[in-house]
């Protein structure tokens, strides 16, 4: 089980550190308080999408921004950690 965790710690490690080498920022947003509209059609309720959602709600958004040691700090952290799973020893 240790063995299973440790690789999809690193594999996600790796995956991470490479989206940070492409992305130059990302925005983060989020709804609070915000309710799906219902339609009403021929008596038939149907969820309208939050994007289509008449209802105004509060919208934050968070930049991030990779620093420039992320990337490779995270790629190589990653790859130690898959080396080291395979030198864990395997169940019996």
């Amino acid at each position: 089980m240790w063995r299973a965790f440790f690789l999809a710690l690193g594999i996600n490690l790796i995956i991470i550190g490479a989206q940070c080498l492409v992305v130059e920022q990302v925005v983060l947003t989020s709804k609070r308080d915000a309710k799906p509209a219902i339609a009403n059609v021929d008596n038939i309720y149907t969820p309208v999408s939050y994007q289509q959602s008449p209802v105004s709600s509060v919208s934050q958004k968070r930049t991030f921004r990779p620093k420039d040691w992320m990337p490779w700090s995270l790629l190589a952290a990653g790859a130690i950690i898959v080396i080291y799973t395979y030198s864990l020893p395997r169940r019996k």
